[in-house]
């Protein structure tokens, strides 16, 4: 199974380097594909923080929805099979503050 390991443009190029080396020192059925960086379109969603230690703020942050969109038109642009995954490295919030997730729709 290939797995095209993609970055947005303000993901540090060394820790998706890192990340890449990490991935690619193990053999199997798995292989790792690099890509070159893509724009995130802009987002409308503003997440706020509020915690005791620091003053509230708020930081644009990526719906689902968005994130999986740039993965999918990724896989069209550059006719990526079904059976072939993408993974999005990106240092943008999303709307759940989670580390990562999967589509369920695919």
């Amino acid at each position: 199974m290939k797995v095209h390991l993609i970055r947005s443009e303000g993901f540090k190029m060394e820790d998706y380097n890192h990340v890449f080396n990490i991935l690619n020192q193990y053999t199997g059925g798995i292989t790792f594909v690099p890509s070159e960086p893509i724009i995130l379109p802009d987002t409308d969603l503003e997440i706020t923080f509020d915690d005791e230690d620091v003053e509230e703020f708020s930081e644009k942050a990526y719906t689902w929805e968005e994130l999986f969109s740039v993965c999918n038109h990724y896989r069209v642009d550059k006719n990526i099979p079904d059976n072939e995954q993408i993974f999005l490295l990106t240092d943008k919030q999303n709307e759940e503050k989670w580390f990562g997730s999967v589509d369920k729709r695919t």
